[in-house]
């Protein structure tokens, strides 16, 4: 057996000894300074004395690394030691915001884990809208990377390495360059451990840690490997020298034996250790961490802090500490619905029911009459559900038992926002089976929440189901189930199946402050929802859906009194949100009510932060007031119109019209308002004059009330024939109550053009108009216009006018109708027949002159006893014609000749 050399470890003040190796130095132990006993005897000797003495160095500015010389010497001796030192105060940080895109009161809940080699050493922390803060912890002192705790064997597990033996862990990521030295474990057992030490060059933008977190992919470069054996408990083991280790190295370690090291859970954790399955990562379950430490030859504080981020907007902000950046989501889930009971004459009683997540909030309302208001919204009711509000001590009224249908809509468990699902309370009238499934519809939901939309329709075109029907097992009384959450999308209703069980409702009003679930209907296609309960009532299901993230709960009531009767656009936006809803109310006497609404989406705010190397501010840009009208008066339009739709309004070309017509003209008045009102109306008549002109004197009519209406009556022949302009005047004067300078008077002027045109002769021979007749040969025949004809127009008499008689012999099936048709010749003129000279003159229906006879004015025609020719198939026609106002008027009349004495004639 060689000699060996012993070693001294007693003093770790005196320099080390070192060994040789492959060129190279390395000290015999990798921390303490160790010495062979070997000393060497010289001829002097001396005193050796060690004299500890401390500096603490503050590095300037942001300065991690900094060298400092240092001179020591003998006082009255030029003897003297320079030395240089390396000072570092290397930091490091990672933090991570655990409720991104699902805050509450616009906070962020976060963690940082500082490491850091300055005791009490500040952080800070931008927050990303132009504000910081100090993040100070005194921390523990760690000597390496990893997690050793000092825990009771009880609290330690065993890994399942049924998928893998290897493993990669997250708090072995180097932080800062260092060397190596060894490793501190415990083990389960005896046996080889594989240690492994990587680089991973894809995260540079992000801390590793939460790189891995997020992707799960692990593409890294191994740099070296080390075999261990472990015993039982806990091990600590040096390397035999030091390795290097830079930024963003990380450790896994592989079981090839047996022997594992322990698993404890980490209360603390915020990244967990991974299994390695080829190149994909899978977390440990619950906060599993192994019991492993990298040691380093330098030393840092490690602390965590817990701190809560509040912001006045939402948004998305860059994050910072240090050189660690991460971008989190504010988020404010709103909603806002309104609710209108009450809506008589021109009183107004609604309610705005506000869900926020954040506990004050502003409503804006125009209320279309340049009116405006700002109502604020401070709630304390903090609600983790969505349903209605079951207090304990609720005695709910059961109608449960009246319900003979078992699918049923639940519009008041609508998801206002996207959130997790995790049960339901419920008050149970029956205990057995139910089923619970949400679904969405097209109609609604995204900006229109199904449960206005639903108030007003209840029809839809689709049915969307979203998730798989859950059952549940009641029993009497209060439930409450919870359940894997399950990501519920906004609009989603709840559809509940009775099957053995109940579950209890209550009735409001339908003044209340409240919605009614319905029966869902699908049978034959009719896709098709009947309100539960009447008119009267709003009946709902006593179940809650407990959610994840809750929200702030607000009623505010809105009551309004307008000044007139009139149709109000009223609008309403929700401070910082994208809210707003657009309400038209028709405010009638007697009839009012709210008739339409419009849910639309539109920016408030928008704020941008400008960040630079030394500053940073804000631009806010403000639009919750802008869509107000500037100056704004109430001046409501009120307007009329005539309707003149088949009236002649064209001078140049009048409407005709008998003398004798009875004349009508109607104007439809539209009134485009709904206020009270007064109406006056009138007609003037004028006459156009000689030089085409209305400037006569209007025409008076007395004792027409019908002057002063809408429809005129003039009655027959009291117009002289011209052209006449008919000007219907009528005014409206609106009642606008306490409005006084509000233009409330409406005139409108139309006028109508006709032209009175005669009505012309009535030419009659015959009594009763009789243009056909039968004589016998003992019977005379008088033809008398005198007796019979008169003017239409009553202007002129009969026997002021001059009357031709003519006859010819036509066929007696010849039919005809106009004058024109006839080829009169001399003879034909029966006068001309009577009292010619000329003996050859002879008439188609005379034999002589003698046979006919004309009283002394020659405008009687008698016609002598059994004179009239009578040939076969032959009529003998008699032509009576007159002009007035150079118009010609004539009648036929057909005469034929019976073989018989008498032909009767009847007499009216």
């Amino acid at each position: 057996m060689p000699n060996l050399l012993a070693v001294d470890t007693s003093n770790d003040l005196l320099y080390s000894d070192y060994y040789l190796n492959n060129s190279k130095l390395y000290k015999l132990h990798v921390i303490y300074n160790w010495r062979f006993y070997l000393n060497c005897l010289v001829d002097q000797k001396y005193y050796l004395s060690y004299l500890d003495f401390s500096k603490v160095f503050n590095l300037d500015g942001n300065l991690d690394v900094k060298e400092y010389f240092i001179n020591a010497r003998f006082t009255q001796s030029n003897e003297s030691l320079n030395r240089s030192f390396i000072i570092s105060n290397l930091k490091h940080e990672k933090f991570e915001c655990f409720n991104s895109n699902e805050t509450v009161d616009n906070k962020l809940k976060c963690s940082a884990v500082l490491i850091f080699q300055k005791q009490n050493q500040k952080f800070l922390l931008n927050k990303g809208d132009c504000n910081s803060l100090n993040l100070t912890t005194s921390g523990t002192f760690y000597d390496g990377y990893g997690s050793i705790k000092i825990l009771n064997n009880s609290l330690l597990h065993r890994p399942n390495t049924t998928l893998t033996n290897h493993f990669l862990l997250s708090d072995t990521i180097i932080k800062f360059e260092a060397n190596l030295i060894g490793y501190e474990f415990f083990a389960l057992g005896s046996g080889p451990i594989l240690i492994n030490l990587w680089a991973i060059y894809n995260c540079d933008k992000q801390s590793c840690a939460s790189f891995l977190s997020e992707s799960l992919y692990f593409n890294a470069s191994k740099i070296m490997s080390w075999l261990v054996n472990g015993k039982p408990g806990f091990n600590k083991i040096f390397l035999d020298f030091p390795f290097k280790i830079v930024k963003n190295f990380i450790i896994s370690i592989e079981f090839i034996s047996s022997n594992k090291i322990a698993l404890f859970d980490d209360p603390d954790l915020i990244f967990p250790d991974y299994l390695i399955n080829k190149n994909y990562l899978i977390k440990l379950n619950n906060r599993a961490k192994f019991l492993f430490k990298a040691l380093i030859d330098s030393g840092y504080y490690i602390g965590t802090v817990d701190f809560t981020l509040k912001y006045e907007y939402i948004g998305t902000y860059t994050i910072s500490i240090g050189s660690t950046q991460r971008f989190y989501t504010v988020s404010n889930n709103k909603n806002m619905e309104l609710i209108c009971p009450y809506v008589v004459d021109l009183d107004l009683d609604c309610y705005l029911i506000v869900l926020s997540q954040t506990s004050e909030n502003t409503v804006l309302i125009d209320y279309g009459n340049c009116e405006n208001e700002t109502l604020s919204s401070k709630s304390e009711l903090f609600l983790n559900f969505f349903g209605p509000v079951i207090l304990t001590s609720l005695k709910p009224k059961n109608i449960t038992e009246n319900l003979k249908e078992t699918s049923f809509i639940l519009i008041n468990n609508e998801f206002k926002y996207d959130t997790n699902v995790w049960g339901f309370e419920i008050y149970a009238e029956k205990p057995g089976l139910v089923y619970l499934q949400f679904v969405t519809f097209n109609e609604c939901g995204k900006l229109v929440p199904c449960s206005v939309y639903f108030d007003k329709n209840t029809t839809f075109s689709s049915i969307n189901y979203i998730d798989q029907k859950l059952s549940l097992n009641l029993k009497n009384g209060q439930n409450k189930y919870f359940i894997n959450a399950r990501k519920i999308p906004k609009g989603a209703v709840l559809v509940l199946e009775n099957r053995f069980g109940k579950i209890l409702t209550e009735q409001g009003d339908r003044y209340s402050i409240s919605y009614a679930d319905y029966v869902l209907n699908l049978n034959n296609s009719a896709k098709k929802m009947i309100k539960l309960g009447n008119y009267q009532t709003n009946t709902r299901f006593l179940i809650n859906s407990i959610i994840e993230h809750g929200h702030y709960y607000d009623i505010i009531p809105l009551n309004k009194s307008y000044p007139i009767f009139y149709t109000y656009f009223t609008k309403i936006k929700l401070s910082k949100s994208l809210i707003n809803i657009k309400a038209r109310f028709d405010m009638v006497n007697g009839s009012s009510a709210l008739n339409g609404y419009e849910y639309f989406f539109k920016e408030t705010e928008f704020i941008i932060y400008n960040h630079s190397y030394d500053s940073c501010n804000s631009v806010l840009d403000d639009r919750f007031y802008t869509d107000l009208e500037q100056n704004c008066v109430f001046k409501p339009e009120f307007t009329a119109n005539l309707d003149t739709n088949g009236l002649p309004v064209n001078q140049s070309s009048p409407k005709k019209f008998l003398r004798y017509n009875l004349l009508k003209f109607g104007l439809i008045l539209n009134l485009n308002f709904i206020q009270k009102h007064i109406i006056k109306k009138s007609w003037t008549i004028y006459k156009m004059g000689s030089n085409n002109s209305f400037t006569d004197p209007p025409i008076k009519l007395e004792n027409n009330p019908t002057v002063n209406y809408s429809q005129l009556i003039i009655t027959s022949n009291i117009l002289e024939y011209g052209v006449y302009k008919l000007t219907h005047w009528v005014y409206v004067k609106v009642d606008t109550g306490y409005l006084k300078d509000i233009p409330n008077e409406i005139e409108h002027f139309i006028d109508v053009f006709i032209q009175i045109v005669p009505g012309g002769i009535a030419l009659f021979c015959l009594e009763n108009g009789l243009d056909n007749i039968k004589i016998g040969k003992k019977q005379t025949l008088e033809l008398n216009p005198i007796k019979y004809a008169y003017d239409m127009d009553f202007l002129v008499t009969a026997n002021s006018l001059n009357y031709t008689f003519f006859c010819k012999q036509i066929n007696s099936s010849q039919n005809i109708k106009d004058i024109r048709d006839i080829d009169f010749s001399e003879s034909d003129d029966l006068l001309s027949f009577k009292y010619s000279r000329n003996s050859s003159l002879k008439n188609e229906c005379f034999d002589s002159s003698d046979n006919l006879e004309f009283d002394s004015t020659g405008k009687i025609l008698t016609i002598k006893k059994n004179v009239l020719k009578n040939l076969p198939n032959k009529t003998n026609l008699f032509i009576v014609i007159t002009y007035h106002l150079s118009k010609l008027y004539y009648q036929f009349v057909r005469v034929e000749k019976e073989e018989i004495d008498q032909v009767p004639i009847a007499s009216i």
